[in-house]
């Protein structure tokens, strides 16, 4: 891919210069053809060196140029989609413009340091309209064109957390049911446990000890099935690797931290439990 570009349109976006030279405002259609390169042309043609000094065929303008530059990697469309190789050429040395020919389109990039962007917009649009009164033109926003391009993103994201937050709440009421469940049957065993001087601490471990086991089996069994199905969801993630060892600790990490609530609750009304009305009962 070719863009055509002016001098300061990488500083504009934040694209940094990683080698060689910004285009200038001395490359014009009578100089010295040039080019500047992304990382990836530069990794994929210029192997193990360096592409300055090299050439470069521009098709477009059926003209060889000069590598003076090695800029970093832009995303232009989805962040999903793949960095391709991309060349840059000055605006001044592209077809149409360097051949004296007119040009459709432009496309002026502004960026506008703190304030708003409203006077920026109306002062600019006023200059064009002096420039030529028949030219028509729109405004884009980038950081509106970043959130667009980020809302599937966004949506998938929202979308998951609900979904994994109702499923730890789901799984921490099951656990305390579950867990309520198991000391409703063995009231008398705890009792009888207290009464022969084990510790409330005891007790509460005990309980805690059981809930806790078949929740760290879960866990492990569900870290093997991620494992295995995080291929099938690789499309639907954002900066973020399928098998992200963070992500699987720190899942793993509240999963555990919401197992111990829920038997805890259970487990603290246990420790309540009297012994000798207990045995009465029995």
């Amino acid at each position: 891919m070719m863009n055509a570009v002016t001098s300061a349109w990488f500083s504009t976006y934040g694209v940094s210069l990683r080698a060689g030279r910004d285009v200038t405002d001395g490359d014009t259609a009578q100089a010295q053809p040039v080019a500047i390169v992304n990382e990836t042309l530069a990794r994929e043609f210029f192997p193990g060196r360096s592409p300055l000094g090299a050439e470069l065929d521009d098709s477009s303008t059926n003209t060889r140029r000069t590598i003076v530059g090695v800029v970093g990697d832009v995303v232009y469309g989805s962040r999903r989609d793949r960095i391709v190789c991309t060349a840059y050429m000055p605006l001044a040395q592209s077809a149409g413009l360097g051949q004296g020919l007119p040009r459709t389109s432009l496309q002026i990039s502004l960026r506008a340091v703190g304030g708003e962007l409203t006077p920026v917009i109306r002062g600019v649009g006023a200059v064009l309209g002096q420039v030529d009164p028949k030219l028509s033109f729109t405004f884009r926003i980038v950081g509106d064109r970043v959130r667009a391009a980020l809302s599937q993103e966004r949506l998938v994201a929202v979308l998951s957390s609900f979904f994994g937050a109702l499923a730890a709440i789901l799984a921490g009421l099951g656990l305390y049911g579950l867990t309520s469940y198991g000391i409703s049957r063995r009231e008398t065993e705890i009792g009888v446990r207290l009464a022969l001087g084990s510790s409330t601490s005891g007790i509460v471990r005990l309980v805690c000890s059981q809930t806790v086991s078949l929740v760290a089996l879960g866990i492990l069994m569900g870290v093997g099935a991620s494992l295995w199905l995080s291929q099938f969801v690789a499309a639907l993630l954002y900066d973020v690797r399928p098998r992200d060892p963070m992500t699987m600790v720190s899942s793993a990490a509240a999963l555990m931290i919401v197992a111990i609530i829920a038997a805890w609750l259970p487990a603290r009304r246990a420790i309540l439990i009297n012994p000798a009305d207990l045995l009465r009962r029995n």
